[in-house]
């Protein structure tokens, strides 16, 4: 199968989602799998602070493994505020969406948590009719909502909304 992987953080960043993306397309390519991550240029706060990495890998790259990935350019910063956190999200999200106007068709599109870069691979699965595989690795917007950086009200309730219709298009 053909299979798009859809992740802000991915090799060689550490954080979790950027990890599990990493097994993900290490596993479907080791079984055969033709494997295309669509990733944002290294951005987490944690990358920034590490220093001994390359921030600024290739646009385009062949893992070891066969894994095919696209880099797209992204808002970073070191900092870990809401509204820079916040802006990075969307900033992934818009510049996934336009990728993924060019991108071939895949036989399955897979969206790595957080809910903004999975709304942005359902965009894609969408206009290729394509199936939506959400790999949930952590329950957003509630999480942001418990840790204090969101607040019940309007956009609370527009992201909760949104969360369920992933939900519901998902495989």
């Amino acid at each position: 199968m053909k299979i798009l992987i859809v992740t802000q953080h991915y090799y060689p960043e550490t954080v979790g989602t950027g990890r599990r993306a990493i097994e993900v397309g290490d596993d479907l390519a080791a079984g055969g799998h033709d494997v295309t991550v669509l990733a944002g240029m290294p951005n987490h706060p944690s990358t920034f602070m590490s220093g001994n990495i390359d921030l600024h890998p290739p646009k385009r790259e062949r893992r070891s493994n066969g894994v095919r990935v696209i880099r797209l350019p992204v808002f970073s910063s070191a900092s870990r505020a809401w509204s820079q956190r916040t802006f990075t999200y969307g900033a992934f999200g818009g510049m996934t969406i336009l990728r993924g106007l060019t991108l071939p068709k895949y036989d399955c599109i897979i969206g790595v948590s957080p809910l903004p870069t999975v709304m942005a691979a359902m965009t894609i699965a969408l206009r290729q009719r394509t199936p939506l595989i959400f790999d949930l690795l952590d329950i957003w917007p509630e999480g942001a909502l418990i840790a204090g950086s969101l607040k019940p009200g309007p956009l609370y309730d527009f992201l909760e909304a949104i969360e369920y219709e992933t939900y519901k298009r998902s495989s």
